[in-house]
């Protein structure tokens, strides 16, 4: 028979009971945390989906799919259906590429036009560069995303993934990361009137390879590429819509192709430095008039063996042929030659060295309006030329200076205009005419706007229905001091608040909080903060910055304790317990098993303080059971805790007792008897 609890032992219990549910919250959140570093990196399977062709005809970015312009690419149809089953759009896919560049372009057919505004309709490719299978919010630092919308000052954006070190990931901006944007990207709709039905017509291109490696993919011909096809569909009215994503739960394959020879005629040669050949020098063929370095390009590529290169397989047409030398010693595009390739050709060339500046790079920010460029000297150089002319976009504009002189440096005659970009070519030759060194240079003297305001936003990942706050740093970028600054802040397109900064120097910042609760609903938030422009500030693309973040519920747990564990039939007994985190008013339901195994609910309201108290009167002799359980809310999720207590028969204790104090009675008064009639004897 066992013996009772002493009141030490209840009292341990009851701080057990009270408090375990706090140890479990520990024990549940470090396992959420493991959970989500774990989720953060799966593997994604290949959908079998592989693209390839080779771009034969160079398409035109521009939102719109000429005729012809097309034709050489392999398509796909795919479905999408948003993600909530809202709407389904049917698509073709687009896929190419040449040497150069990879061209991607998508019809997303049957879809209302969303902007340009705020926030619109939203068009992104994932790249998993290294073929991997981690693709996208699962990816690695560094893989590639494109994303285009039809969104108010929205430029292409050339994105790559960064993980924080705690876990968290996020596409940031390649320029922001150190990097450049080297995406080239435009769309179109059929029928441009916000909320009216068409297709959309989105198009990208993008170099295979860059110099931005940590930023970009690096891919040659015949590599494997892993991507996916993300699409943010907004409402008409600008309301955040749906999300879709193809293929789905896996990754498509886009494989670099090869150019494909045709024909029967060749072009061959030999590659010169001045009167030397020269081996291994990479020699490029161009469809096309060579018209234009920073566009053109390559067909085909080879290396030379002892200066003399060979190309077969050749249709007739227009060619051009350029050279990159073996080493960094040599020019690049310096020295191409245009053909007419009717019959086979043969056609020799001379690469000059590359001449670098002492004391410009490329792209180089200047203060001095007259500079002076200085150089090695080439050893067969004769003498030296000099041009300078305004650069145009990629355009040449305007001579400014040329000359022809017989040093290795240039002090310039002709003042340079500040905020203009300049090209300055520098060429040498030798005795025999043949050019023997030369370079391209692009410089340009900065002077910052005069007015100019940008924003950014570090929100947090998730928000765990709880008010956040929201930082926007404003920077002024400008040359002048600025007052009376406007910054909205817009959650889904709604104003949520709105602050005003008196006064901010220039090149200094400002950190404002924004507060925002999310408990209203769960779900996908798209965070903005907006500065309304200043007068006569032209950069706007800067003055906006924007995120998503999710919304999800808080976990919560629900105590249930039973005192006395024992008690008897008809007797009273207390359940009692708490709701974590102190959620007040809410219905709880209590469920009694009988030992036959019967059910029977019972509900009743938890106090300010999440706590709740029950008396209960059990009517069965045996083992019962309680179950208590909160079905949660909207912005929390529910709980459910049980304990056991055991009931015993009172009546029957109590007739056993009766009946020994009886028979105790009985043999006292028999002892009582036999000792009188002793005493009597």
């Amino acid at each position: 028979m066992s013996k009772k609890p002493s009141r030490n032992y209840c009292a341990v219990l009851l701080v057990l009971m009270i408090f375990l549910p706090l140890f479990v919250d520990i024990i549940e959140a470090n396992a959420s945390a493991r959970a989500f570093s774990a989720f953060i990196s799966p593997v994604r399977a290949h959908s079998g989906d592989s693209l390839s062709a080779w771009a034969s005809i160079v398409p035109t970015i521009d939102g719109t799919i000429s005729s012809g312009e097309w034709t050489d690419a392999v398509t796909e149809s795919i479905i999408l259906t948003t993600w909530e089953g809202s709407e389904t759009h049917h698509c073709t896919l687009y896929v190419k590429n040449d040497v150069t560049n990879l061209y991607l372009a998508i019809i997303v057919r049957d879809d209302d036009y969303s902007g340009p505004q705020l926030w619109g309709d939203s068009a992104l490719f994932w790249f998993d560069n290294d073929h991997d299978g981690l693709t996208a919010n699962s990816g690695e630092v560094g893989d590639d995303a494109w994303q285009l919308g039809v969104i108010e000052n929205f430029i292409p954006l050339d994105l790559f993934l960064y993980i924080f070190p705690e876990g968290g990931i996020s596409w940031q901006q390649d320029e922001f990361g150190g990097g450049t944007n080297d995406l080239s990207a435009a769309y179109s709709h059929s029928n441009p009137i916000l909320g009216q039905i068409g297709d959309y017509v989105f198009e990208f291109a993008d170099p295979l390879d860059t110099s931005d490696d940590g930023h970009d993919f690096s891919i040659s011909l015949g590599d494997t590429v892993g991507f996916i096809f993300y699409y943010v569909d907004y409402y008409a009215g600008g309301d955040f819509g749906s999300q879709t994503t193809w293929p789905s739960g896996s990754e498509g394959d886009i494989v670099i192709a090869h150019a494909v020879a045709s024909g029967n005629l060749s072009i061959t040669g030999r590659v010169y430095y001045s009167t030397h050949p020269l081996d291994c020098v990479k020699v490029n063929l161009f469809q096309g008039s060579y018209s234009d370095p920073l566009s053109s390009n390559p067909l085909y590529s080879t290396s030379t063996i002892d200066g003399y290169y060979n190309f077969t397989g050749l249709t007739a047409g227009t060619y051009t042929l350029t050279a990159y030398g073996s080493t960094s010693d040599y020019a690049g595009t310096a020295t191409w030659y245009d053909l007419v390739l009717s019959s086979n050709v043969t056609k020799d060339f001379y690469l000059p060295k590359v001449i670098l500046l002492h004391n410009f790079t490329n792209e180089a920010n200047i203060s001095s309006l007259q500079p002076t460029f200085s150089w090695d000297a080439i050893n067969e150089a004769s003498r030296y030329n000099v041009q300078i002319n305004i650069l145009n976009g990629s355009q040449l504009g305007q001579k400014v200076e040329s000359a022809i002189f017989y040093t290795s440096n240039y002090t310039m005659r002709t003042k340079l205009t500040p905020g203009v970009k300049y090209w300055i070519h520098v060429g040498a030759s030798d005795t025999l005419n043949n050019q023997v060194g030369t370079t391209y240079w692009s410089i340009f003297t900065v002077v910052n706007p005069e007015h100019d305001l940008s924003v950014s936003i570090d929100p947090p990942e998730k928000v765990f229905s709880s008010t956040i706050i929201v930082n926007a740093t404003v920077q002024n970028l400008g040359q002048y001091n600025e007052s009376t600054i406007i910054v909205q802040f817009f959650v889904n397109r709604g104003l949520a608040a709105s602050k005003t900064i008196p006064f901010l120097q220039n090149a200094s910042s400002i950190t404002l909080g924004f507060p925002w609760a999310s408990s209203s609903m769960l779900g996908t938030y798209n965070l903005t903060v907006y500065i309304i422009p200043l007068l006569n500030e032209n950069l706007l693309v800067n003055n906006m910055a924007m995120s998503f973040i999710h919304a999800t519920p808080i976990i919560h747990y629900i105590s249930c304790s039973v005192l006395p564990s024992d008690v008897s039939k008809g007797g009273s007994l207390t359940v009692f317990g708490a709701i974590s985190l102190k959620v007040s008013n809410q219905s709880i339901t209590l469920t009694y098993t009988n030992p036959d195994g019967l059910m029977f609910n019972r509900t009743i309201m938890c106090g300010p303080d999440g706590s709740y108290t029950e008396s209960f009167n059990p009517d069965m002799v045996g083992s019962w059971s309680v179950s208590v359980s909160w079905s949660g809310n909207t912005t929390h999720i529910g709980a459910t805790s049980t304990d056991t207590f055991t009931v015993s028969d009172s009546e029957a204790f109590f007739s056993l007792l009766t009946t020994i104090m009886l028979i105790v009675l009985i043999v006292l008064l028999s002892f009582g008897l036999i000792y009188i009639l002793t005493r009597e004897h």
